[in-house]
């Protein structure tokens, strides 16, 4: 991708963590980028939306 600030190269997996929550309270989704090698997180990102 020639627009990313930052590039990946070596192998990795993906962790998905959900948070459900009552209704009107925030419910999470984040995903994690995980190191093959080393288990450090190498990106995430986090999702809250209001749960109904």
């Amino acid at each position: 991708m020639a627009w990313s600030r930052v590039r990946y190269l070596d192998h990795s997996f993906l962790r998905v963590d959900v948070t459900p929550a009552p209704q009107g309270r925030l419910a999470t989704l984040t995903v994690r980028g995980i190191a093959e090698s080393g288990g450090e997180q190498v990106d995430h990102s986090t999702v809250a939306r209001r749960a109904k």
